[in-house]
């Protein structure tokens, strides 16, 4: 079988979340190395928070660039959720369940440990409707629910929902 790809582009409101946390971060940021710049006066302490300050807020937007989906694969045996690090496998041997959500269905859904807008929306989440979640989304749109035999559920979101359909042709359900 080909190897299919799908892309998971990134909402407006995504966008502008992520906007503004890279102007703010940068801005707070830009502060505190202008003030590293200026080491004559700083005494030790003064220092080491403004470059902790500067190392997190880098860490902070990096960290959340690498982890975000970027797109979503099938190949032979499995779907692919593209990230930069921590790509995550699912063997379409261990998928029970496809499920297009409604936005509906997302009512009432809280971030339990994850990232709500900056570059996506990954983590860990969850609602009254399919309990815990691990969402690794783009979008508000377009969300599918892949549950595994382990009870694992994933939440993708892909451009193109045709990719559900591809899915069950290839797991046989």
């Amino acid at each position: 079988m080909e190897t299919l790809e799908y892309s998971a582009s990134l909402d407006n409101l995504t966008k502008g979340i992520s906007a503004g946390v890279i102007i703010l971060l940068g801005f707070m940021g830009y502060r505190s190395l202008k003030t590293l710049l200026n080491f004559n006066n700083l005494d030790t302490t003064s220092i080491l928070i403004h470059s902790a300050v500067v190392i997190l807020f880098l860490g902070i937007i990096i960290g959340s660039y690498l982890l975000s989906p970027k797109s979503y694969s099938l190949n032979s045996d499995s779907l692919v959720i593209n990230k930069v690090i921590k790509t995550i496998i699912i063997p379409y041997k261990e998928i029970k369940k496809i499920h297009i959500i409604k936005p509906e269905e997302m009512n009432g859904t809280i971030r339990t440990f994850g990232n709500g807008g900056l570059f996506g929306y990954y983590g860990k989440f969850h609602n009254q409707t399919f309990g815990s979640m691990n969402f690794q989304t783009t979008q508000k749109e377009n969300r599918l629910l892949i549950e595994t035999n382990k009870n694992i559920k994933y939440i993708i979101s892909p451009d193109d929902l045709s990719l559900a359909k591809e899915l069950e042709k290839r797991i046989g359900k």
